[in-house]
């Protein structure tokens, strides 16, 4: 896991959670972001659905992210780990 709204795909592929903002480093919540999307993500088998665009502009690849039936975008910020991004 790299932080609370991104993820890293066995092929070295960035997958940045669009719609979300998850706090980044150097903010107090940003451990327990990163452990909650670690949580719902890791090692798992996850379904990408991606949007227009399908990049951010630093090159990432943005998507909709599913566990199984969770809409993990969206369990973050239930959790309060992630706010919508505007």
């Amino acid at each position: 896991m790299i932080d609370g709204d991104t993820c890293l795909l066995e092929d070295g592929q960035r997958i940045r959670y669009l719609g979300i903002n998850a706090p980044e480093r150097d903010d107090s919540q940003f451990e327990e972001a990163t452990r909650a999307n670690n949580e719902l993500v890791g090692g798992k088998e996850i379904r990408l659905e991606p949007c227009h665009p399908s990049q951010d502009k630093d090159g990432r690849f943005l998507a909709y992210v599913f566990v199984g039936e969770t809409f993990v975008n969206e369990e973050l910020v239930r959790r309060g780990y992630a706010h919508i991004q505007e």
